[in-house]
């Protein structure tokens, strides 16, 4: 009610007036809100909501090139650290077996690229030490390589060494120069010309 309409009113009992007086001041009825939730068609994305979150970020993006070069270095320098190296850093979650291999044919000679990109970028600026990295890296893949053997009964993705040997020395050739062997323990690499008794066999698609 107005106020004028209070005014005006005429109160013939106690009861009526405090019934006006509990109208007049009675709380609204509260709602209950629910929280929205996101759209399924538009899901929010996970970004971290601290300034901390926010630095980790900045640093990823800064150390992307780093984490490339060093990437391509583990796999002349040391093939047996590449799991530590390329899967540590939190820009790849670690693979195994068929899909560690994918993942190697896809990415390795970019890495190998963008490494010898840096150490050619390193040999024009500084010819002296340009000649002694390159000696550093010959010494260091000669030990890292020099006691390697192809062995063909090893699962594809199980051994760094042999999966980066595999994807370089078949690096230009037709999709179909590896023949995948399906076994119990695996998909393993067989040549061309290997009949697949014994599995199923399927070329590389």
């Amino acid at each position: 009610m107005k106020r004028n309409e209070f005014q005006n009113f005429t109160c013939t009992s106690k009861c009526s007036i405090l019934l006006y007086i509990h109208y007049r001041t009675r709380k609204p009825t509260q709602k209950c809100h629910l929280p929205t939730l996101p759209s399924l068609d538009n899901p929010v994305p996970d970004w971290p909501k601290s300034p901390l979150g926010n630095v980790l970020i900045l640093l990823k993006i800064i150390c992307f090139i780093p984490w490339c070069i060093a990437v391509g270095g583990a796999v002349i320098l040391c093939p047996n650290q590449l799991e530590l190296v390329a899967f540590g850093a939190g820009y790849q979650s670690s693979l195994k077996g068929i899909k560690r291999f994918a993942y190697r044919a896809d990415t390795a000679m970019q890495h190998l690229v963008i490494f010898c990109g840096f150490v050619a970028a390193v040999a024009w600026w500084n010819q002296l030490v340009g000649v002694f990295l390159l000696t550093g890296i010959m010494v260091a893949f000669l030990f890292a390589w020099g006691d390697f053997v192809l062995d063909r009964n090893i699962p594809l993705g199980r051994s760094d060494r042999q999966t980066i040997f595999l994807v370089v020395a078949n690096y230009g050739f037709p999709d179909d120069s590896i023949v995948f062997q399906k076994t119990a323990d695996g998909y393993l690499a067989l040549e061309r010309n290997v009949s697949c008794d014994g599995g199923d066999c399927s070329s590389e698609e």
